[in-house]
């Protein structure tokens, strides 16, 4: 990150990116039980109906899934802000360039378990894998990646942004224009859009902040089936809201209500195929709300709360239900304690609690509960020093994050623990 000022009404900006990672990601999970189906397209496999809630089956079909991806990304993005004066109009424009880069290598692997393993009572170590490598099949016992796929997403964008006063009143004006090539095997596919966002709002002496805004999204989404690159995510948003701060108050109100809409959204369901699919369309509306406040000389307090109605809208036997991943109810509370102790000078300790409200698979069969979370934070800072360590999940609690309606489901992220230390010259 760099930054220049060259005078009170000119500044240089410079935010440049890299990342190197490789994953390798192993599972195996449930996928029939065992009944009479049979699978056409696997010798020597013989299913059942899909792994779903309810049933009163023992015996269950395994799959294994294998995937190891390499990926490297590069973000860069330059700018230059400079304020001027149009008569009694002040501007704060903003025009700069931004690069993206992203590329991956993905291998896969899947297999298939030829014999049940009784839920109730498990024996492991008893598996025999058919293994699926091109067109042959064999049974072997370590899972190995079988070919690998490449993708190239680049991303260019110009951007244009004025931010407007006269007296009381706030505007911004702002356009974008984004060039993207996806190159995913031999196929490359080039998009791309213009984008628009506006907003106004008034600062009343008492110190409440009404706004409106407008603003367009365009994303380009990695992924895909090797050869066939999904498009671009594309979305727009309405929002009402206001900021409130009485004049000298110690507290702040922050609320806001929304509609987003968006399109190209990747969807797994029962209809998918193993890389999902590109739904036509999904519709978000809520709202959220935010109080900040300082209790006492030590005590700083942070809540909020948020309702979010996010639905499928595209016409097919989803239309209308909540997205999976996706809580109807959010809520958070924290607080930071800062010592003003000669000898507890600069040091700090937080705490809080995150509620996570239930929610469903895209078909509403499959409910995911709500699941409460506790974080903690210990932190020592002093004039250019500052040091912090921070867990997430203090508890370690086992939770589900996400279901999806074929039937599996993902734990939420465990005990996390976080070290940083920042300079400030």
């Amino acid at each position: 990150l760099i930054e220049h000022k060259f005078s009170s009404a000119l500044k240089f900006q410079q935010a440049s990116r890299y990342a190197d990672i490789h994953n390798d990601y192993d599972s195996t999970y449930g996928v029939y039980w065992d009944t009479s189906y049979l699978e056409p397209d696997i010798p020597g496999f013989v299913g059942g109906t899909p792994y779903l809630p309810g049933s009163n089956e023992e015996q269950l079909y395994r799959t294994r899934w294998r995937a190891v991806t390499d990926t490297q990304t590069f973000n860069q993005d330059t700018n230059l802000e400079v304020k001027f004066s149009t008569g009694i109009v002040e501007h704060k424009v903003l025009g700069g360039i931004d690069y993206s880069n992203f590329q991956a290598r993905q291998g896969t692997a899947s297999a298939l378990d030829l014999n049940t393993i009784n839920v109730y009572n498990p024996v492991y170590g008893q598996g025999v894998w058919l293994a699926q490598c091109g067109n042959t099949a064999a049974i072997v016992p370590d899972l190995e990646i079988c070919a690998y796929a490449d993708q190239e997403i680049t991303q260019t964008g110009l951007y244009l942004q004025d931010q407007l006063r006269l007296g009381n009143w706030i505007a911004m004006l702002g356009v974008r224009m984004d060039w993207v090539e996806n190159e995913s095997g031999n196929v490359t596919q080039k998009d791309d859009a213009v984008s628009y966002r506006a907003g106004l709002m008034y600062e009343f002496a008492s110190g409440f902040t009404p706004y409106i805004s407008y603003g367009e999204s365009f994303l380009p989404v990695a992924g895909g089936p090797p050869g066939d690159p999904y498009d671009p995510q594309e979305g727009r948003m309405y929002e009402l809201g206001f900021k409130y701060q009485p004049r000298g108050a110690n507290f702040a109100i922050n609320s806001a209500i929304y509609d987003i809409a968006e399109n190209n959204r990747i969807v797994y369901d029962t209809n998918s195929t193993l890389y999902g699919r590109q739904i036509g369309a999904v519709a978000i509306k809520g709202f959220e709300i935010e109080l900040t406040g300082q209790i006492t000389q030590n005590l700083k307090v942070v809540g909020g709360y948020s309702y979010t109605q996010a639905e499928y809208d595209d016409g097919s036997t989803i239309n209308g239900n909540q997205i999976e991943s996706i809580p109807k109810h959010l809520a958070s509370m924290w607080g930071v304690w800062e010592f003003d102790q000669p000898y507890l000078q600069g040091w700090s300790v937080g705490a809080g609690v995150r509620y996570i409200g239930k929610s469903w698979d895209s078909y509403n069969v499959i409910e995911v509960p709500d699941v409460a979370l506790f974080d903690a934070m210990i932190a020592y800072e002093e004039d250019n020093w500052r040091w912090s360590i921070n867990a997430k999940n203090l508890e370690d609690k086992e939770y589900i994050s996400t279901c999806l309606s074929r039937g599996d489901c993902w734990y939420g992220n465990a005990r996390t623990i976080t070290t940083g230390l920042t300079y400030k010259f």
